[in-house]
């Protein structure tokens, strides 16, 4: 059984309107052992030959990637490297003579994942939801506006800024 917990969204636009949406409560990750163990449970393969080839899979997802390739997985989804900008290193101008970035200046900052269709309904045919006995409590209900300055305060004067 999943449980969820309804979120408050903030109010950007000062409407004065409280809006709340559903958001899973999750409790833990997996590990690469749990999963290995079920799918070993129904495959009749052993737990550790799976985690090997996922382990395996995850080394050979980043080399096809390091080729500049998205991987997809049927079933599971596609991914596909994001490049970022190293530190302190500015933006390229569009413009003739403007600054130009070359590639000791860009990085893979990460890997996007879309979701397979599939994994989507699969996991909607199996989640039953029932609301958690908890809420999730914001770090600005907990201490009162003064007590919020008080804690900044003492930070910045161990550190140079705040963000």
């Amino acid at each position: 059984m999943a449980r969820y917990i309804m979120e408050e969204m903030p109010d950007l636009q000062k409407t004065g309107k409280r809006i709340t949406y559903p958001k899973f409560a999750r409790i833990d990750n997996a590990s690469i052992k749990e999963l290995a163990q079920r799918v070993g449970d129904v495959s009749g393969f052993s737990a550790g030959d799976i985690e090997g080839v996922l382990l395996q899979t995850a080394i050979e997802m980043a080399h096809l990637m390091a080729e500049g390739r998205s991987v997809k997985i049927d079933g599971i989804g596609t991914f596909t490297p994001s490049l970022t900008l190293g530190r302190d290193k500015e933006r390229e101008d569009p413009e003739e003579g403007g600054t130009h970035r070359n590639a000791q200046s860009i990085f893979i900052g990460g890997v996007n994942f879309r979701v397979d269709r599939e994994m989507v309904r699969n996991i909607s045919e199996r989640c039953q939801l029932e609301r958690a006995p908890w809420k999730k409590q914001r770090s600005s209900n907990k201490f009162t506006s003064e007590q919020r300055l008080a804690l900044a305060l003492k930070y910045l004067d161990e550190h140079p800024f705040l963000t």
